[in-house]
């Protein structure tokens, strides 16, 4: 900038420099110049307007910095004779004797180049603010977490991006607030668990635009959520107990992906002390047969057997399909809610708020096989009403509270 200046003091009084100028200016400010019916420039260029352009009665028009260099950028018949040896001698022996009225009229010429030379400065630092605000991103925006609904069983965490959004997706961190405590967020120790909701083929709803949100459901819900994957997908909330949250946005190609976000702290609602309670999927998935059962746990299933629709499956399928992911399978994420739901009121609980939901899931499943068993399916918009209901069932949000 210094260096354009100096030239411009270099060529102060020379209608030549007027002539470049336009050259000069950079394509993003060449391409706004101001027309006749633009009332003046456009929005950002307004205020480079040095002076007004003359005006008829009951119109207004204004002169725009580019203006005022094509009008000065125009030939004029006294550089062709500067141009003619002959004419030029007669030119300056002439000038001794100059009426007041020229003398003028050089002095506005002279005062009109020192408000350009103003106004090109002007242009050019306009230019080089453009250039520094168009600078690309190397860093994703940190995300925002805030509480969402909670139950017995799950917290619902919103996650809202940043200026830049989250097009890759985010991730979600969680730990008891006992454990972080005592850990913090230590990767030494992890005692932490983490799910990745990312966008994928036909379902890319994690993939958030600057300043977007989105509610997820932090609990054993994960293992059927297309786009999600989590260590701890099939791991229901303890009732009662305070949790910390934290995330930060995926990263993409050429871009870094975000800090984290601050810690959040939310809390699942009390347990139910009394019998006749509800489980989530997540429980009986690890509290049954051999291939349903985690670490010290036992089996804990009221019945060795379930019928689906049309069809009875023994324990060791049940399993089977509990362990299965749903991937965009509307029938095994329906089946999935449907044996924790029977195999609930099989353990005791009461199911007036739930037995026409059940009945309706059996009709739609009809003789479709689950999978692995069989190769059944179903398209989520037809499963997803019935799927909250059970699923509302199991997690203690209607009908009986959730145990423990």
């Amino acid at each position: 900038m210094l260096r354009t200046l100096s030239e411009a003091g270099r060529l102060r009084g020379n209608r030549r420099f007027f002539r470049q100028v336009p050259k000069r200016i950079p394509k993003v400010l060449r391409l706004h110049r101001a027309s006749a019916d633009d009332n003046c420039a456009p929005p950002p260029l307004r205020a480079l307007s040095c002076f007004p352009a003359p005006v008829s009665p009951g119109s207004v028009r204004c002169t725009s910095v580019f203006n005022l260099f094509e009008n000065f950028a125009q030939p004029s018949p006294e550089k062709e004779v500067r141009n003619n040896p002959i004419q030029r001698k007669f030119l300056l022996g002439s000038r001794k004797h100059e009426p007041p009225a020229i003398k003028t009229q050089n002095e506005k010429e002279k005062q009109m180049i020192r408000i350009g030379n103003i106004c090109f400065a002007i242009a050019l630092a306009f230019s080089i603010g453009i250039s520094q605000a168009a600078r690309p991103v190397t860093k994703y925006s940190t995300p925002t977490l805030s509480c969402g609904t909670s139950a017995a069983s799950y917290i619902e965490v919103q996650v809202c991006a940043g200026t830049t959004g989250a097009p890759a997706g985010f991730s979600v961190q969680w730990e008891t607030a006992a454990d972080f405590a005592i850990y913090g967020w230590s990767d030494l120790t992890p005692s932490y668990c983490a799910a990745s909701f990312s966008g994928v083929p036909g379902n890319s709803r994690y993939n958030l635009a600057p300043y977007s949100c989105i509610t997820v459901q932090i609990g054993d819900d994960l293992f059927d959520d297309v786009g999600a994957s989590s260590s701890c997908a099939g791991t229901s909330l303890a009732c009662g107990t305070q949790y910390v949250f934290r995330a930060f946005a995926h990263a993409t190609s050429g871009v870094n992906r975000s800090d984290f976000s601050s810690t959040l702290t939310c809390e699942t609602l009390p347990c139910n002390p009394s019998g006749g309670c509800t489980f989530t999927q997540g429980f009986w998935k690890t509290h049954g047969p051999l291939g349903c059962v985690t670490g010290n746990n036992t089996n804990l299933w009221p019945v060795t057997s379930l019928g689906l629709g049309n069809t009875t499956y023994d324990d060791t399928q049940l399993c089977a399909i509990f362990n299965t992911p749903a991937g965009g399978n509307g029938l095994i994420s329906l089946a999935h809610q449907l044996i924790a739901a029977k195999l609930n009121v099989a353990n005791g609980a009461d199911a007036t708020s739930i037995a026409s939901a059940i009945s309706d899931a059996d009709a739609l499943i009809g003789s479709l096989v689950v999978p692995p068993i069989g190769s059944g399916s179903l398209n989520p918009s037809a499963t997803s009403t019935l799927i909250i209901t059970l699923t509302s069932f199991n997690e203690g949000v209607i009908g009986p509270a959730h145990c423990q």
